[in-house]
């Protein structure tokens, strides 16, 4: 959008809502439900308030002309329906208040402003509403609109921008020609067309309309909009993308957690950490909480001297597709010399990698586990009395909730294992963001999933693994895994991996992004409040499924650059080589292309084109599944 040439001009006059000022909104009924939300929370009787303000409203400009005032509302309000006498005044306050909650700066309208000011024209404000003037000018003060010279709002002067008549007072007001004027806003009828009737230049701004199912829905779409104009930071990333996916699941968490009479919960680290700092921002932490440090490695280790056999090991491990027996007994606890001279003493190669699904019949694999199983046991054994005592310090007993990113469950069934050793009776129920619809776990044990799980949207599911090591970045708190746990000072304490290097400068960025995202639970809790509210999970996940499945360049730039762990090995999210480098290359397109961790971001920094990359993405890997599967059927 180019902007006006302000220096042409002597006044510049400027519309206010969906101009200077938007609501984190959409619709204008939204004010009037969020009005509602509040007068029935301290108890008065409001049940259908926002439709009978509609109603009153309508009535009003029906036989007030030009404009109609705040106070004309109310008492038509009480007019029509005289049980809103004793209401109306507490709901007009009220009605001011949610005004001032949901109206914040827009960034576009703000720049032009600073612009216009700068060019030393005189700036004067003219909008068409019920609001008082007294109250505009408390409201663009707020959104930091300081040092214009006069304030026409219809309701004050009997005139407005709809029939023209506050441009013919403005021009008389100030005796100026009407060339001499720009005026700027977002109506195309009583900003551009009445403008212009009245030979005032007009620069119309842009302001897209939506349509929105309910309250929530309506706050999504119009506060990430106003974020988005600020710009990319990672902030502005955060609030548009992480924001929305935190809100709607600590909103469905609060509700099963109520639902389930559970009153203890137990964030784990490191995704719980942001999890609990939204649910404390929203005031939904009513509940005894604790974030507790944890991992695969430090629940599933200890876990490990509880199984029977190799193959019940084998089966409780995460592992990755293809693996070396160095790193599977490494997963177990094992220094990685000692298994490697153990190993090579044997005449096996540690180094060689195997498929994981072929370990409990493989030879070598077994023979292996036979020499180490006395070390696997004793080092499982110390690890076990050390989480058992970290899980009584911290009363991890009766019924209670687990808090995490989720996937596959695997830490509460590892959870599970040892709390049923420990017999602490230990009822523990799993609220994760997502979980993989295919995981073993869902059926044997208490978990559900926000996103996805066994039971719904296994379509959200295919869509959210695309980027699924973005999205766990941006949800892991800024310090080391938990590697396992110490005896310290008379407490048992958790030992946490180096925060450093290449993860500690991801880091920061992500947590920029969580610094956002907290932003929009903030934004969201002073707007709607929380109680009683959901929020879809495909909504919720919406603007980061943009991002991660139709990314602009500069974010597959971005979020490619990222590095993280993949198989054990750290790699960039999506940094491919030039085209032209693969050309002559071609083997080396398809080796890196397999191993890159976020393919969709891989195809859009190689191409470049404006091309439906996750769709394109989901279609490679269908058939990939479907021939990989007709191979293992011959």
């Amino acid at each position: 959008m180019r902007p006006p040439d302000f220096l042409k001009y002597e006044i510049i006059s400027f519309d206010v809502f969906d101009t200077l000022i938007m609501r984190l909104v959409s619709r204008p009924i939204d004010v009037f439900e969020i009005v509602e939300r509040r007068a029935k929370s301290i108890g008065l009787d409001a049940d259908g308030f926002a439709s009978l303000r509609v109603a009153a409203e309508k009535a009003a400009r029906f036989h007030i002309l030009p404009e109609v005032t705040l106070d004309d509302i109310y008492s038509e309000l009480v007019t029509i329906y005289p049980c809103y006498v004793s209401l109306a005044e507490k709901l007009k306050y009220i009605e001011l208040q949610v005004e001032k909650d949901v109206c914040v700066a827009r960034p576009l309208g703000a720049r032009l402003y600073e612009d216009a000011l700068a060019s030393g024209a005189r700036i004067v404000i003219t909008t068409d509403t019920y609001l008082p003037e007294y109250f505009m000018n408390e409201l663009l003060g707020r959104c930091g609109y300081t040092g214009f010279q006069q304030l026409f709002v219809s309701s004050c002067c009997h005139a407005t921008k709809a029939d023209g008549s506050i441009y013919k007072l403005l021009l008389a007001k100030h005796g100026i020609s009407a060339g001499k004027v720009l005026h700027i806003g977002d109506n195309p009828k009583s900003d551009i067309v009445r403008a212009r009737i009245n030979g005032i230049a007009a620069f119309r701004m842009p302001c897209r309309r939506h349509q929105t199912a309910n309250l929530v829905e309506s706050f999504l779409v119009a506060s990430t909009e106003i974020r988005d104009e600020f710009g990319k930071s990672l902030e502005d990333i955060g609030y548009s993308c992480l924001g929305p996916v935190l809100v709607g699941f600590c909103l469905w968490l609060h509700k099963e957690l109520a639902s389930a009479g559970i009153r203890k919960v137990y964030y784990l680290s490191r995704d719980g950490l942001i999890i609990k700092k939204a649910m404390e921002t929203l005031n939904l932490d009513i509940f005894d909480s604790v974030y507790l440090y944890g991992s695969r490695r430090a629940f599933q280790i200890p876990s490990y001297a509880l199984l029977e056999s190799f193959e019940e090991i084998l089966d409780a491990m995460f592992l990755p597709r293809n693996v070396s027996l160095t790193r599977v007994f490494s997963k177990m606890g094992l220094d990685q010399t000692y298994i490697e001279e153990t190993l090579e003493s044997m005449g096996i190669d540690p180094f060689v990698e195997r498929p994981a699904t072929t370990l409990a019949n493989d030879e070598d694999a077994i023979r292996s586990y036979a020499a180490l199983h006395k070390d696997v046991v004793l080092y499982s054994r110390h690890e076990l009395s050390l989480l058992e005592q970290y899980l009584r310090q911290n009363d991890f007993s009766g019924k209670l909730a687990i808090v995490d990113i989720g996937w596959f469950g695997n830490m509460q069934a590892a959870l599970e294992r040892v709390t049923n050793a420990m017999k602490t009776n230990a009822d523990i129920h799993g609220y994760y963001v997502g979980l993989n619809p295919h995981g073993k776990h869902q059926m044997t044990h208490q978990m559900k999933g926000y996103l996805f799980d066994a039971c719904h949207d296994d379509a959200l599911y295919e869509r959210e693994r695309s980027f699924n090591m973005i999205f766990e970045t941006l949800f892991s708190a800024p310090h080391g895994t938990t590697r396992g746990y110490q005896e310290k000072d008379g407490k048992v304490v958790p030992i946490l991996a180096p925060y450093d290097g290449i993860e500690e400068k991801v880091g920061e960025e992500a947590e920029r992004c969580r610094l956002g995202a907290l932003d929009f639970a903030a934004d969201f809790k002073r707007v709607l409040g929380a109680n009683g509210l959901t929020m879809a999970p495909q909504k919720a996940l919406s603007n980061m499924d943009r991002v991660g499945n139709s990314p602009s360049l500069a974010e597959a730039i971005f979020f490619g650059n990222w590095a993280m762990e993949s198989d054990g090995e750290i790699v960039c999210a999506a940094q491919p080589r030039n085209m032209a480098w693969y050309m002559s290359h071609p083997k080396a397109l398809a080796l890196d292309f397999e191993h890159t961790p976020w393919k969709v971001g891989f195809l859009k920094r190689l191409l470049k084109l404006p091309l439906p990359y996750g769709d394109i993405w989901t279609a490679m890997h269908t058939v990939y599944s479907y021939h990989k599967m007709a191979g293992k059927c011959k």
